[in-house]
């Protein structure tokens, strides 16, 4: 097994650098999911965690894409941008110019460098009904950018739901919901929702209230933001025992992202083993 360690160093790299934009652009945002629970719980990374995820705000996200665009350094860091032929998906990643981190669903095109996840939090409904909807839409969304990315499963009911999607959804279809799943966007309510990262539907909405203004923590040898109210974030997000670490050897079916990285060769090289 590969040492984590030198996975994670790159990643604090990556984190820092995009701390060092939001910063200077006055860019809210937070630490999500494992990496917040790492925070809290380990002062760092999860142990066997292999990658890092940040979300925030609708207005935060436009304004991080355009800085980003804008300011990037190119020697040193890929943009991945969200909505793009290379990369369809509903986020966008940071990624290590010179370093490989190959996952199952790699496309062959797109760049393959170590990386971090930039989520965008849209406002969600008042009421749970619409937010239920909201979040099967969000699901139809995501199937079908995972099939123009390529995506496979060997899943029978995922599979029929990803070509059934893909049959019905046009691209033009696809514009128009993603289009109601930012609209509470431009009205008043105090929910967010984390549409685009996997979460179940008990832990995809929170209060307004939940985020707060973001407080530094530690996270190894530095700081980086964290809701407000973590310990609330972190019941929503994992429920009551987020605090109890698993014994990870007994851990079934830990989901990893990564099954090969480099830190110090640019994936290009095992692009060109592989032909």
């Amino acid at each position: 097994m590969q040492d984590l360690r030198k996975l994670h160093n790159k990643i604090l790299d990556i984190v820092c650098y995009f701390d060092e934009i939001c910063k200077k652009n006055n860019i809210e945002y937070y630490l999500e999911g494992g990496a917040a629970l790492g925070a809290y719980r380990h002062s760092g990374f999860i142990p066997w965690d292999d990658d890092l995820d940040v979300f925030m705000t609708y207005d935060n996200y436009m304004n991080f894409i355009s800085a980003i665009k804008k300011e990037i350094d190119k020697e040193k860091f890929y943009f991945q941008e969200e909505n793009t032929i290379e990369w369809p998906m509903y986020y966008s990643k940071l990624r290590l110019n010179n370093t490989t981190y190959l996952e199952e669903q790699s496309n062959n095109t797109m760049h393959k460098g170590i990386y971090i996840d930039i989520f965008c939090l849209n406002k969600a409904s008042k009421n749970k009904i619409n937010r239920y909807y909201q979040y099967f839409i969000s699901k139809v969304v995501t199937a079908k950018t995972l099939f123009l990315r390529g995506y496979t499963t060997k899943n029978k009911i995922k599979k029929i739901f990803l070509i059934t999607v893909n049959t019905v959804v046009n691209k033009k279809m696809l514009v128009k919901l993603v289009e109601y799943l930012q609209k509470y966007n431009y009205v008043e309510t105090n929910y967010y929702g984390h549409l685009f990262g996997g979460d179940s539907f008990k832990s995809a909405f929170f209060p307004e209230d939940v985020l707060g203004r973001p407080q530094y923590v530690a996270f190894e040898n530095i700081k980086l933001p964290v809701p407000e109210n973590i310990e609330e974030y972190l019941f929503i997000r994992f429920g009551e025992d987020f605090m109890e670490i698993p014994d990870y050897s007994k851990m079934k079916n830990q989901r990893k992202h990564v099954i090969f990285f480099d830190t110090e060769n640019d994936y290009s090289i095992y692009d060109e083993l592989e032909k």
